[in-house]
């Protein structure tokens, strides 16, 4: 919803820096014209014209308009980029440098992230007690807003041990 918000916001700007036509007068090719800006970005092309067909559709419905002028604008061409995971050795050797360096929170972030797939950026504030309870791990994802529970191997269990900092209820942290 957020996305959506941000992208209606940007026709939004558009409109007003176009003196706020009414939309019943807005052509394919003013749409077309709106996506040019995003022409280098595919993705949010993407998402800037399933926002138009969706204002559109909710024109047409509330009889604001009798034709939807996003219907011929065929969908982007998107090209997936690979998602380059880290091999373990990589994974190892950045948790190596963050034992060096006197971090072994760090480590353990580097670590358990690899093993459990889990975003970084979620596993940051993990607690224990909270999120991890000995053997299983919970966490609600930020991306999607689903709670993920799974049980920890006995490998990542000892990473998070040995991180362990008394004090701190955190399980990636070197300071109360």
């Amino acid at each position: 919803q957020r996305r959506a918000r941000l992208a209606l916001d940007k026709i939004i700007d558009w409109s007003v820096a176009r003196g706020l036509p009414p939309f019943a007068d807005i052509l394919k090719a003013d749409v077309e014209d709106f996506l040019f800006i995003y022409d280098d970005k595919p993705q949010a092309q993407t998402e800037m014209l399933q926002i138009w067909k969706w204002l559109s559709i909710e024109a047409i419905g509330n009889r604001w308009r009798l034709d939807n002028p996003c219907a011929q604008i065929p969908w982007p061409k998107l090209n997936p980029k690979r998602v380059n995971v880290w091999p373990r050795e990589t994974v190892e050797r950045y948790a190596a440098g963050a034992e060096m360096m006197g971090q072994p929170g760090l480590a353990a972030l580097i670590r358990f992230g690899f093993e459990s797939g889990q975003r970084l950026g979620d596993l940051r504030r993990a607690q224990h007690g909270r999120h991890f309870n000995g053997e299983r791990f919970t966490i609600k994802q930020s991306k999607t807003g689903a709670v993920v529970s799974f049980l920890v191997a006995k490998r990542a269990g000892s990473v998070l041990e040995r991180a362990r900092y008394a004090g701190s209820p955190y399980l990636f942290t070197n300071y109360d």
